[in-house]
């Protein structure tokens, strides 16, 4: 079984001319690993931004990262925005109470 990560902008998540693949992986855990990777650097890319609103700028624009598995399976193998969300829950429990 191979698991291939795609990629669509989600300022542009209804054009499927804007999606592209982005690597094929053996496992499954190493296709999740890039996709929480992606995910990561687009939530880093403005680090003076508060958690909540790295997240609102991801859910705007965004990579959203995804797998498809060949042969298919029928369940999501990894949604970017519930990792995205964990991740900014995680920001804020650990981010200093602004002055």
């Amino acid at each position: 079984m191979t698991y291939t990560v795609y990629v669509r902008e989600n300022s542009r998540y209804q054009d499927p001319q804007a999606e592209y693949r982005d690597s094929v992986h053996a496992t499954l855990a190493d296709a999740i690993a890039r996709c929480q990777h992606i995910v990561d650097a687009d939530l880093t890319r403005e680090p003076r931004m508060s958690p909540a609103a790295r997240l609102e700028m991801y859910r705007l624009y965004g990579a959203d990262p995804h797998i498809i598995s060949d042969p298919p399976q029928g369940s999501i193998l990894f949604s970017a925005w519930d990792y995205a969300a964990q991740r900014v829950s995680a920001d804020e429990r650990t981010d200093p109470p602004a002055a």
